[in-house]
């Protein structure tokens, strides 16, 4: 009886502390620089999880991928196939059977996952550094479910997308000023959206009792253009 009673005590210290930890993380500032991290990688937040699973398995299979994202395994394989053009994968045929294709971080795989988590340390301590009682934050309004599912469901107009194609298309050399200015506010915008998106991921799958990877699938965050 007394050692459930202390297992059950740790359990909830263990709880707290990634409550207070999982609240660091989905701070806005923190997912807002992991998001410019992202870009500046060319990589989505779902890609950024598949080289984390990578790293850990050392390798993964074609069908491994498929199941750890929650896609078709031709839909895995495309997904592969802009990490190996970036240079963050490489592929190998299996030691076991000639014919399967596994999969590998590289170097420059590894050393993206390095900078990334330097990101978020970064952010984390500089929270923690302006904010000396974090561990025990002012409790905010709950949203609902709705309101989260709005908020992940929404995204920036179709207008905004095609002026920002065009100004993508066209090239910084060939821009007047003024447009390159409107280029980069228009990144910073869509940094921004892709922040707040996170963030509500992150509350929903709090809210729903499941893992935040569940959430990212469903609603298809960081998913990328062929």
């Amino acid at each position: 009886m007394a050692t459930d009673t202390i297992q059950n005590d740790a359990s909830a210290a263990h709880r707290k502390k990634a409550a207070e930890f999982a609240d660091l993380l989905t701070r806005r500032s923190c997912l807002l620089n992991l998001t410019k991290g992202l870009n500046q990688g060319n990589v989505s937040f779902a890609q950024y999880l598949l080289l984390g699973f990578l790293e850990q398995e050392d390798e993964l299979t074609t069908l491994e991928v498929a199941k750890r994202v929650g896609h078709s395994t031709a839909a895995a394989t495309g997904l592969m196939d802009r990490l190996e053009k970036l240079g963050y994968v490489q592929r190998f045929s299996s030691d076991n059977d000639r014919r399967s294709v596994v999969w590998k971080v590289t170097r420059k795989g590894s050393d993206l996952l390095g900078q990334l988590r330097e990101t978020l340390v970064d952010s984390v301590s500089e929270i923690l550094a302006n904010e000396p009682d974090v561990a025990s934050p002012s409790p905010e309004p709950a949203e609902s479910e709705a309101d989260l599912i709005e908020a992940l469901s929404s995204g920036l107009p179709d207008e905004f997308w095609r002026t920002y194609q065009a100004l993508k298309k066209a090239g910084n050399p060939d821009l007047p000023e003024s447009e390159v200015s409107l280029l980069t506010a228009m990144t910073d915008q869509i940094e921004q959206a892709d922040a707040a998106r996170l963030e509500a991921a992150a509350k929903l799958a709090e809210l729903r009792g499941i893992s935040f990877d569940e959430v990212v699938r469903e609603f298809e965050i960081g998913a990328v253009a062929c």
